[in-house]
């Protein structure tokens, strides 16, 4: 899973730039779960000359943990896979919360 989820993010990057390239600003809707991710778009955007605003949306993980089960059990238009408990749990433990520099200048949103 993860292998897969570095080759879209690579591609996702890549379509960013030529998005960019063209001339369109371009928001990346994307977690950059660690901070190495988030350090890496930061390098990418800087070595462009590109400017960037983070946002940090954020909600306790009961909260998460709720509404990945609410997705799951609604299997919605937009439903494509179902999170286990277990698969919720692994991601929970790969999250890197920003660091206080990271978000000097973010827009953080936090929901219950």
């Amino acid at each position: 899973m993860l292998e897969r989820a570095g080759r879209c993010a690579a591609l996702i990057r890549s379509t960013a730039a030529a998005v960019v390239a063209a001339g369109t600003s371009v928001v990346l809707d994307i977690g950059l779960m660690r901070r190495a991710d988030r350090e890496r778009i930061s390098q990418i955007a800087e070595a462009a000359g590109l400017s960037l605003q983070w946002h940090f949306v954020d909600a306790p993980q009961d909260v998460r943990r709720a509404r990945v089960a609410g997705r799951d059990t609604a299997k919605g238009e937009t439903f494509a896979k179902e999170v286990t408990p277990e698969m919720f749990d692994l991601i929970e433990g790969l999250y890197e919360a920003p660091e206080p520099a990271e978000l000097e200048g973010a827009i953080v949103s936090v929901s219950n």
